[in-house]
């Protein structure tokens, strides 16, 4: 019986993962997305009244022109509308029962990792900085 618990936790648990990877995937891809809709419409138009001009405090249009916003030399919002991608494709393949080697969990961490230290760095620099 202590065998079967342990199946049924083991075999729930890639599907929480899962879950928890797609909508994070797919909150960052729309959010990215987003906002490179946004800086599209701010370089056809620079006057534009941008959606994600919140309020004088809350504002995205002001910090599209800072080197911080295309840290690569095209604008962040490409990194993330590739990024996350990956991963929506590994909760999609673990739904579909999917087993992982470790080498590949290391190197998807390691990505997610750097992933989540530059954007906790973007944020830094428009709140603290920019």
């Amino acid at each position: 019986m202590t065998h079967e618990r342990a199946d049924t936790a083991a075999s729930r648990s890639p599907v929480t993962l899962a879950i928890v990877l797609l909508a994070s995937g797919l909150i960052g891809w729309f959010a990215s997305a987003a906002l490179l809709v946004e800086r599209i419409r701010s370089l056809q138009n620079p006057t534009v009244s941008l959606s994600c001009d919140v309020s004088p405090f809350v504002t995205c249009g002001a910090l599209f022109d800072r080197w911080q916003a295309s840290l690569l030399g095209f604008p962040n919002p490409i990194l993330g509308v590739a990024g996350f991608v990956a991963p929506i494709v590994v909760a999609a393949g673990l739904l579909a029962g999917a087993r992982f080697s470790a080498w590949y969990w290391q190197v998807f961490t390691a990505g997610v990792l750097g992933a989540w230290i530059f954007v906790t760095w973007l944020f830094a620099q428009s709140v603290f900085v920019i």
